[in-house]
């Protein structure tokens, strides 16, 4: 109205001023310039003369001596408590009926042209009846107010002509309806037009839509850089490089599942039909990354594949391949970590690496070369050609080979080339031609990198030895004690020995030995009653044989003496008999003497009788 006109002043002050009012209009949205002079300020400061006090955010009025404007002052407020002030209605038309304003008219409306335009210094009309324009030149720079319409022209505002920053204070500054009609069609939000030439849009923050490929470009100083997506002819997202090579691509989802992420080269695809997959990148013509399957992931490299290409879109789905090149995930809820020519074929089957190996039924390869797990729940630990066929067995190594019904086998190999094989199902088997050592305590227990824990308790199957080599270095013992041998030889003399074989095995089976019970109560020695271990029982068949040895060298000292007094009663019996000898002779001498005088006897006695006889 005419108490608060619309003052557009210009940036130089100067003679001439022109107000812009609203006054009784007779039409919607008509614009009525009073033939006025006057400036237009669209700038000032405190050093125009007719510039006051400028304060931030406060309302201006003119001086009362009218020699300047003055901003110091609130915007004036008026609410309905206000005795002037009736109803107000938000978005309506005010008006007054002599004794209060009311807001709650709609805005008045009319119809007809402008027939006079009068423009001031700096305003420019272009023309006087039908659609009428008025051009505000702000130094070589045209805003542009038509019927409907409060624009810039094309290049009226140059960067020359910005302030070093420019500010929007809060709320709409522009208010678009939701849509419009080009010429391209009806379409919503701010419409860019088709640049002439986008690859020359290379201006540093030069920004060009092209409608063709509905790419958005912005400038770098070189080259035009795509910021956007295209749409390709079938309706799916496509971004692109700087060279304009896709890089990814957003196949709809149905609003049920999610879309197909593609990214990587172009060649890089899914099924048709397929939902939810996802390909991070890699790819190359020719070497395409591909899902067939729903829910397939392939996180890059070359020539992946998650799913089999059976025309079935389901049955193996979930599968992932992580990278590396030529590697196929085609079971369910199978998975390739990278490697070469890898493929886990069955359900939730599991390669992490390596080259040409293949993993069957809930089976794991770790990695290494041409390894097979297809027994269901078997793993391959790495290595290379080994296999492990049956129901939960393991192999590693090299040429490791669990055989067809041997289940539950554990089978290792070093390094010779030459096949292991299992021999028996559930059995623990390991070829270690170098030997085997086991270490079941260290010196010391805590430390850190570098730092060697010294064995202080194992046992080592040494190289072409059949036989345990337990360690018993005196270092590594304390608490030592003397045995009593002799006593030990005794309860080893007292403890019962039978023949028997164990539960698990078949009668024909036999064993011969003590019973751990029996052994704990004579020796005290081992952990507990139920084991007897081989250190012990060798010490105390050790000890025995020293109390039996003790026992001998008692008996052969006391045989020695025996020895030596029955020698010396031989010496005296010797001596006895010669004794014997002598008297023998001796008796037999005067044996033979008193043969001879009983001879000379019966002689005499003869001679006798004969004598007597003659006499007679």
């Amino acid at each position: 109205n005419d108490a608060n006109p619309l003052v557009l002043e210009g940036a130089t002050a100067d003679d001439y001023e022109t107000t812009l009012a609203v006054t009784d209009p007779t039409a919607d949205q008509t614009i009525t310039l009073p033939n006025a002079s006057g400036t237009v300020v669209l700038d000032s400061t405190e050093a125009d003369p007719k510039v006051g006090t400028l304060t931030a955010s406060k309302w201006c009025a003119a001086k009362a001596d009218g020699s300047a404007i003055d901003c110091t002052q609130n915007a004036p407020l008026t609410t309905e408590s206000d005795p002037k002030v009736g109803s107000l209605t938000s978005g309506k038309w005010c008006s007054s009926d002599g004794s209060k304003v009311n807001c709650t008219e709609n805005a008045p409306s009319g119809t007809g042209d402008i027939t006079s335009v009068v423009a001031g210094d700096g305003l420019i009309t272009g023309g006087t009846t039908g659609d009428v324009t008025l051009d505000v030149k702000v130094d070589g720079s045209t805003l542009e107010i038509s019927t409907d319409t409060l624009q810039i022209k094309d290049g009226g505002v140059t960067e020359n002509k910005l302030a070093a920053s420019l500010t929007f204070d809060d709320g709409d500054l522009v208010d678009l309806s939701p849509t419009y009609t080009t010429s391209a069609g009806t379409t919503k939000g701010l419409i860019l037009p088709k640049a002439n030439d986008v690859s020359t849009a290379t201006a540093i923050g030069q920004i060009s839509w092209d409608i063709d490929d509905k790419t958005l470009y912005v400038g770098d100083g070189t080259t035009a850089i795509s910021i956007g997506a295209t749409t390709d002819a079938d309706g799916n997202l496509v971004f692109k490089d700087s060279n304009g090579n896709q890089v990814l691509k957003i196949i709809p989802g149905d609003g049920t599942d999610g879309p197909n992420i593609i990214g990587g080269d172009a060649a890089n695809g899914v099924t048709t039909g397929v939902k939810g997959a996802t390909i991070a990148g890699g790819g190359s013509t020719g070497n395409r990354n591909f899902v067939t399957d729903n829910y397939g992931t392939v996180g890059g490299g070359q020539k992946n594949q998650a799913g089999t290409d059976d025309g079935t879109l389901t049955n193996q789905s979930h599968a992932t391949v992580a990278g590396g090149q030529n590697n196929t995930a085609s079971g369910k809820y199978s998975s390739i970590g990278g490697g070469q020519s890898n493929t886990a074929s069955g359900q939730y089957s599991t390669v992490g690496g390596g080259k040409s190996n293949t993993a069957g039924y809930l089976a794991t390869v770790v990695g290494g070369l041409s390894n097979t797990a297809s027994g269901s729940y078997s793993t391959v630990v790495g290595g290379s050609n080994n296999e492990a066929k049956t129901t939960r067995s393991l192999a590693g190594g090299n040429r490791a080979r669990v055989m067809s019904g041997h289940q539950g086998t554990f089978l290792w190999a070093d390094s010779n080339d030459v096949e292991f094989r299992s021999i028996i199902k559930n059995e623990f088997a390991v070829r270690a031609t170098e030997g085997v050592r086991f270490v079941t305590a260290v010196s010391p227990t805590a430390g850190g990198a570098g730092v060697v824990g010294a064995p202080t308790a194992g046992a080592t199957l040494v190289a072409g030895s059949s036989t345990w080599s337990t360690l018993s270095d005196r270092n590594a013992k304390e608490n030592f004690s003397p045995v009593d041998t002799r006593q030990v030889l005794e309860k080893v003399v007292a403890l019962p020995l039978e023949t028997w074989n164990y539960k698990t095995q078949e009668d024909s089976i036999r064993h011969i030995g003590p019973m751990a019970q029996d052994f704990h109560a004579a020796f005290g020695t081992g952990q507990n009653n139920k084991t007897i271990t081989t250190v012990d029982a060798d010490g105390v068949a050790l000890a025995a044989i020293q109390g039996l040895y003790q026992l001998v060298q008692d008996q052969r000292a006391l045989l020695q003496k025996q020895q030596a007094e029955l020698q010396k009663q031989q010496a005296e019996l010797q001596k006895q008999q010669t004794e014997i000898t002598t008297l023998k002779a001796e008796n037999h001498e005067m044996h033979t003497g008193l043969q001879a005088v009983k001879a000379h006897l019966e002689r005499l006695e003869k001679s006798l009788q004969l004598r007597v006889a003659g006499g007679k």
